[in-house]
C-alpha cells in the first residue's frame, strides 16, 4: 500500500493532521492513565507530551494521512512510557528483566495481563502493526518485517536496562564519595561503564527512533522504501545516535551532581558535537544514494537528522524541557 494523499481539509490546512493526531493522542493517553500522569513524568512537560509527539511525527511524514500516522505516533508514546516506567518506577534490576521479558513476550503474540498496562499497550500496537499488508504478508517477506520489529523492540529495552543499571551504578559512587570534590566525583565516574564515547553510544536505541521509524515504514507500506529497508534501517541507526547526543548536550547543566549517564561524561562539549557531525555526514551519505529509490523515507529520515541537529529552532531534551 503506497502512502495515500491528504484528504482535502488536511492538504488545505497545514495544522489539521497534527491537530487530528494530537487527538487521537489525548485519547490514547486516556486509555492507559496509569502510563500517562504527572507522576510517571516528573521532569517532564506531561501535558503538553501529546503535542510535542503530534507535531513531530506529523511534520516528519508530511503526504500521510492520520491512519498512517496514527500507529507510529502511538509506538512513540509507548517508548516514553516505557522508558518512564524503568527510570521512574523500577527499583530492582528484577523488576526491569521482567518488564522485558513480559513485553517481549506480547511482541511473539502472548497475551498481556490485566493489571499490565505496558504490555496491553504493545499488545494494541502489535495487532495493529501485524494487520498491516506488508506485516501480513504471507512469506519470507511478512516474516522478516515481523522479526525486524521484534529485534527493535528487543534493543531499545536492552539499552533502557542498560541505562538504569548504569545509573545505579552511578549513583552508588555519588553516594560513597560525597567528601570528595565535584569535579574528582564527575571524572572517576565518567570512568565506569560506559567507558569510552562509542560504548555508550550502545545504548542509544533506548530512544526507540528505529522502532518507531520501523513501525511507520511497515504502517505506511510504501514499496520502495521497503525494498530498501536495509540502508533505511542503517540511516535510523545514526539518526538515533545523533538524537542521543543532542539530547545529552540539550540536558547537560555543568557543575550539577546527578546519577544521569551521558556523553558529556566521558569527553567535552565539542568532542560530542564532532562525533554527532560524523555521525550526520555518514548518514547524509546513505540518504543521498538512496534519494532517488524511496525519495518519500529519504525525506522522513532528514527531517529527523535536521531536527537532532536543532535546525527547527528547538534541540530535543527529553530529560526535561525543550531548551531553545
Amino acid at each position: 500500500m503506497a502512502p495515500s494523499a491528504q484528504g482535502p481539509s488536511e492538504a488545505g490546512r497545514p495544522g489539521a493532521l497534527r491537530t487530528r493526531l494530537e487527538r487521537d493522542l489525548r485519547a490514547c493517553m486516556a486509555e492507559y492513565p496509569e502510563l500517562f500522569n504527572a507522576a510517571r513524568f516528573p521532569d517532564r512537560p506531561f501535558r503538553a507530551i501529546a503535542d510535542l509527539v503530534a507535531r513531530a511525527v506529523s511534520a516528519a511524514g508530511p503526504g500521510c494521512t492520520l491512519e498512517q500516522l496514527r500507529v507510529p505516533a502511538r509506538a512513540s508514546m509507548w517508548v516514553l512510557a516505557a522508558d518512564a516506567l524503568i527510570h521512574t518506577q523500577s527499583v530492582y534490576l528484577t523488576e526491569i528483566l521482567a518488564i522485558v521479558r513480559r513485553c517481549m513476550e506480547v511482541a511473539h503474540g502472548a497475551e498481556p495481563g490485566p493489571d499490565d498496562p505496558l504490555a496491553r499497550f504493545l499488545a494494541d500496537l502489535y495487532r495493529e502493526t501485524a494487520a498491516t499488508p506488508a506485516f501480513a504478508e504471507p512469506g519470507p517477506v511478512g516474516a522478516a518485517l515481523g522479526s525486524a520489529w521484534r529485534e527493535e523492540l528487543r534493543r531499545m529495552l536492552h539499552a533502557m536496562a542498560c541505562e538504569w543499571e548504569w545509573k545505579a551504578l552511578r549513583g552508588i559512587v555519588l553516594a560513597t564519595e560525597r567528601d570528595t570534590g565535584r569535579d574528582a566525583v564527575d571524572r572517576q565516574v565518567g570512568g565506569l561503564p560506559p567507558v569510552t564515547l562509542e560504548e555508550y553510544l550502545r545504548i542509544a536505541p533506548n530512544m526507540g527512533t528505529s522502532w518507531v521509524n520501523l513501525t511507520y515504514w511497515i504502517t505506511v507500506g510504501d514499496p520502495r522504501s521497503l525494498r530498501h529497508l536495509p540502508p533505511l534501517r542503517r540511516a535510523s541507526e545514526l539518526i538515533q545516535q545523533i538524537l542521543r547526543l543532542a539530547t545529552d548536550l540539550a540536558s547537560h547543566r555543568p557543575g550539577r551532581l546527578s546519577t544521569e549517564v551521558h556523553a558529556l561524561l566521558l569527553a567535552d562539549a565539542g568532542v560530542v558535537r564532532t562525533r554527532a557531525r560524523d555521525l550526520s555526514l555518514e548518514a547524509d551519505q546513505i540518504l543521498g544514494s538512496l534519494a532517488a529509490g524511496c525519495p518519500r523515507s529519504v525525506a522522513y529520515l532528514r527531517w529527523q537528522l535536521d531536527y537532532g541537529a536543532g535546525r527547527y529552532g528547538a534541540v530535543p531534551d527529553y530529560r526535561g524541557q525543550l531548551t531553545y
